[in-house]
């Protein structure tokens, strides 16, 4: 698409069903050229499983063969609609971050095609970083040495706990003893980064089995460790074992809240910086996805199903469906899979980037540089309100939350909702 993509009437841009506003200024936007030169960011979604972690509440599939044709059939018809824009041909990108479901359901082969699509079709920056998510069982060294010749910067092994009872709980197939193996043997092979998640306040888990945790980590050498709270939905699969029993209870809300707290002074003592509120990092080894979209807040473009994660293109933030049959139908038929669509107003973006940017830090010349003014004259209540808390802290140069800041993000980020 070229020419026709300035005009609606010529190009089917949208899906039929999609909820937007301002779709006239939408398409022109996507009809010129990008005049920010920023890097911005490419987030591809595998949305696939081997199987299905009875604590996960992500939108996935178990992955059939001819599901997973389909989709990925479709995912390269996306990029190539997004890929003949001339906003899109016209912007820089420094990060390709693929996310799951798990990204490496996918065969080794599969892998090196998307990877260089995304590569062939948008104008990343020679030194882009190329993140992975994965899970043990199935990444083997053959599919690792793939990814690190289609240029892996940080693989990100999902984990959740060492704890082996605690692994068969959630329903996590190998054993703790794989976990550090297929770690070891990714550093061995030359992975620069590797990234973990870890979380708390799970069934059966204890500040003692915690700190195991986190310490395991450390002895490994991981770059990167994300921490997260575990959190209970009612249509999880964990949830209806908890109610029968068949599980034990999850630790108590202090005790939860502890939890957080032994591992911001682990990872503080263990040599790990902290880039946003969940994740910690050793020096030199930060993840530039995350200070590009979160911290500094560039353009991100989305592809494939999503339940959360939202494109943002200059001033309009959008996301694709999360229903597979109409995300394929709708590439088939020449649109872009767009479900949700809106131009933001200049409160709405100073708010997200308040909102977003406690996650890390809020650049204060970034704020002033983007709105001609700083934070401190937009939002003077709830920051000097949060400040009082003792939620955040400021300076001339950012505004960060505090670790207690960080334990209530939330409700920090609700401050500017």
């Amino acid at each position: 698409m070229n020419a026709d993509c300035t005009n609606s009437t010529l190009f089917p841009l949208l899906a039929s069903d999609t909820t937007c506003t301002d779709l006239d200024q939408f398409v022109a936007l996507l009809g010129r050229e990008d005049c920010r030169k920023d890097e911005g960011i490419i987030h591809v979604t595998v949305p696939f499983c081997d199987s299905i972690c009875s604590f996960c509440n992500a939108k996935r599939f178990f992955k059939t063969h001819e599901a997973l044709r389909n989709y990925l059939q479709a995912l390269k018809g996306e990029i190539r609609l997004w890929s003949g824009m001339k906003y899109i041909e016209s912007s820089d990108f420094g990060a390709l971050y693929l996310h799951g479901g798990t990204p490496t359901t996918l065969s080794s082969d599969e892998l090196k095609v998307l990877i260089q699509t995304c590569k062939d079709s948008f104008n990343f920056n020679a030194d882009m970083e190329l993140t992975v998510e994965s899970t043990t069982h199935n990444l083997d060294a053959h599919k690792i040495n793939r990814l690190l010749d289609c240029g892996l910067s940080r693989l990100y092994i999902g984990v959740q706990t060492f704890d082996n009872i605690i692994r068969k709980n959630l329903n996590r197939t190998d054993s703790s003893h794989v976990v550090a193996e297929t770690i070891l043997q990714a550093k061995k092979l030359g992975c620069e980064a590797i990234r973990i998640d870890l979380m708390y306040n799970l069934p059966g888990q204890d500040t003692h089995s915690w700190e195991s945790d986190l310490l395991k980590a450390i002895e490994l050498g991981v770059d990167n460790i994300s921490i997260f709270r575990f959190h209970l939905y009612p249509n999880l699969k964990l949830a209806k074992e908890l109610q029968s029993g068949v599980l034990p209870p999850m630790p108590e809300s202090k005790i939860a809240d502890d939890m957080c707290n032994v591992a911001l002074d682990i990872l503080k003592d263990g040599g790990y910086q902290q880039q946003y509120s969940s994740g910690f990092t050793l020096p030199g080894k930060k993840s530039r996805y995350y200070d590009l979209f979160y911290k500094y807040q560039h353009e991100g473009l989305g592809l494939g199903i999503t339940n959360w994660f939202f494109s943002l293109l200059e001033k309009y933030s959008f996301r694709n469906t999360d229903e597979l049959g109409s995300y394929i139908e709708s590439i088939k038929g020449g649109a872009l899979p767009i479900s949700m669509n809106k131009r933001l107003s200049d409160d709405q973006l100073m708010k997200r980037f308040m909102s977003r940017g406690l996650s890390s830090a809020v650049d204060k010349t970034v704020f002033l540089k983007r709105f001609g003014v700083l934070p401190e004259q937009i939002f003077p209540d709830q920051i000097c309100e949060l400040e009082k808390e003792g939620l955040i802290n400021r300076d001339d140069r950012e505004i960060k939350t505090t670790p207690l800041g960080s334990n209530t993000l939330r409700s920090c980020r609700e401050r500017f909702s």
